[in-house]
């Protein structure tokens, strides 16, 4: 699921998604897949988990 999130997003070493995006992202898997049950938690912390850890801390580079 992870995986797929990272493929979905384009997230990369250069383009680091927001946190909120790759949530949101996660929350609907975890109701698609059905694997667990629909956890905020969990989703909050796979998308940390996909993040690089300078973006992690807000200290991410601005696009552009």
């Amino acid at each position: 699921m992870m995986q797929e999130v990272i493929r979905e997003l384009k997230i990369t070493r250069e383009h680091q998604e927001k946190k909120v995006a790759i949530v949101a992202s996660f929350a609907k898997k975890l109701v698609d897949h059905k694997l667990t049950p629909p956890s905020e938690k969990l989703a909050d912390a796979m998308a940390t988990l996909v993040r690089l850890p300078e973006s992690q801390q807000g200290r991410a580079k601005p696009k552009g």
